[in-house]
């Protein structure tokens, strides 16, 4: 698998050997077999001349824009099996020839490829404004993805692993890192018909989900007696629906699944297809990943309206997580999205939206003064930021709900109602808002936060500066040529003086570089 993030040019050599008596000349050529507007193979050269007895090398370059790259399949390879809708991963394909007027040379190329960026949470805390009922909190989501629908999954963290570091493929692929819940019993109103998810962050990438070849178990115990009544595991249709066995290796095929078993029987059930939807429908990028989403009706699970909670846990043969409670009618994190079908996906374009359930955080176990955490899986990020874990609080008295604390905006306007989301009482392009989260003056347009120019420029090297507030925390972000792609330089970059300073490499490489400010808010 190739992910791809930024345009990228790569060479290779391709050496031609002729074992004849003579001389032997042959046309370059390059033809697509599944062709793919943002992937280009190119030659330098139009022909070859090899000696007779001799060898010659041509350089290949294959240029590949994200911008540009196509999600497409083999058209060849049917969208479906037998047992359902096939997942598959986007394709480039073609050959190399090298036509001689008797004889004929070619090489076959063929890639696997994924756009992929680098979204994230911008704040790791964010405040929760209302105290009680249901609250609304707003995700800012930063970072960029050529990608033309990134997607982002949510659910109520359960519990998070350290990694124990391996370096073997299979044993990562095996590692948990993160693993929480997800309903939409509260948005359909009713139990008997809602759906359960379950969204799991490994350490490293499987190359395809199969259940012997990815071990990932979800118990889930449905009585609260802290036995397990029944294993969620994921695998393909086929050996399932033959055998009803997912050992049988022979039968695996594209089409998977959430696979449900009773504790007691030997039979596996088919229910919700892994990542909830089809290729053909959204990309979720199933294969080559380290984050999945599960998904089984409640009523697989025996709940009904007066049997919402249970408890659940992740299993697999190098950890077993404590019992984990969550009521389906009820979480105290609601994390679906009615446009994505009532599921936890979202958009990793746009903020996104979850609503705090105080009246439920007793069953979930969460003790006063705390609050439940959001688990984030970036389904088309790199490998090393696929996942996200928000913590969230109580903020300070906003009567108001305008983004500034009430004692703030007596202390700078002596009034709750002069400044407000829009206002910018100051003049300076930073609104009053703004001026609140980075702790400058709302009434003194020197006061804002900005580097200090000009910038300093010093063998190959940049020096930032910028006025700092004492408490504050900073990240610098740089983008190279692309206003919609930032790098994080820096964060938790806390002042203790009235100036800061951040030294970068200088770039040159032909395009605009810019750097970004961002006060971390707590």
């Amino acid at each position: 698998l190739l992910e791809v993030s930024e345009p990228r040019l790569a060479k290779r050599e391709v050496t031609l050997q002729n074992f004849g008596s003579k001389p032997w000349n042959g046309l370059i050529s390059i033809s697509n077999t599944l062709a793919n507007a943002g992937v280009v193979l190119s030659s330098g050269v139009k022909e070859v001349t090899l000696p007779a007895f001799g060898q010659a090398t041509v350089e290949l370059s294959l240029s590949i824009d994200p911008a540009k790259v196509q999600l497409r399949s083999d058209p060849t390879t049917p969208p479906e099996v037998k047992g359902g809708p096939r997942h598959i991963e986007h394709e480039a394909s073609g050959q190399v020839w090298f036509h001689g007027k008797t004889e004929s040379v070619h090489v076959s190329y063929h890639m696997l490829l994924r756009v992929v960026g680098d979204h994230r949470v911008e704040e790791t805390k964010v405040a929760v404004r209302k105290p009680e009922g249901l609250a609304t909190v707003t995700l800012p989501i930063t970072g960029g993805n050529e990608h033309s629908e990134p997607l982002v999954s949510v659910f109520q963290l359960g519990y998070k692993s350290p990694s124990r570091g391996y370096s073997e493929r299979d044993q990562a692929a095996r590692d948990l890192r993160a693993v929480g819940a997800a309903s939409n019993a509260a948005e359909l109103g009713v139990v008997s018909e809602s759906t359960v998810y379950f969204g799991v962050a490994m350490a490293g990438p499987w190359i395809v989900p199969q259940s012997f070849l990815t071990d990932i178990q979800i118990d889930v115990d449905t009585d609260l007696d802290g036995k397990t009544d029944v294993e969620l595991s994921n695998g393909s249709s086929g050996d399932v629906l033959v055998f009803g066995d997912i050992t049988k290796r022979e039968l695996a095929d594209d089409a998977y699944y959430t696979l449900v078993k009773k504790v007691g029987t030997d039979e596996f059930k088919i229910s919700e297809i892994l990542n909830l939807f089809p290729s053909s429908e959204r990309d979720t990028a199933l294969l080559n990943n380290s984050v999945m989403v599960f998904g089984v009706k409640a009523s697989e699970l025996g709940l009904t309206e007066n049997r919402t909670e249970i408890q659940y846990r992740f299993h697999n043969i190098y950890e077993n997580t404590r019992w984990l409670p969550f009521d389906v009618a009820r979480p105290a994190l609601r994390t679906v999205n009615a446009g994505m079908k009532n599921t936890p996906y979202h958009s990793a374009d746009e903020p996104l939206r979850v609503t705090v359930d105080h009246d439920a955080f007793s069953s979930h176990g969460i003790k006063e003064g705390s609050f439940p955490k959001p688990l984030l899986l970036f389904h088309h990020n790199t490998l090393e930021s696929r996942f996200d874990i928000v913590t969230l609080y109580q903020s300070i008295p906003d009567s108001d709900s305008d983004g500034m604390a009430d004692d703030w905006e007596l202390e700078n306007f002596n009034s709750l109602t002069k400044a407000n989301g829009s206002t910018d009482h100051d003049k300076d392009g930073f609104s009053d808002v703004a001026e609140f989260s980075a702790g400058t003056d709302p009434i003194d347009a020197g006061s804002l936060l900005q580097f200090s120019l000009p910038i300093s420029l010093k063998n190959e090297m940049v020096m930032l500066r910028w006025d700092s507030i004492p408490g504050r925390r900073y990240r610098i972000e740089r983008s190279n040529g692309n206003p919609h792609h930032w790098t994080v330089l820096a964060k938790g970059i806390k002042a203790t003086m009235t100036t800061l300073e951040h030294v970068d490499l200088r770039i040159d490489n032909g395009r605009p570089v810019f750097y970004r400010l961002v006060v971390e808010v707590d």
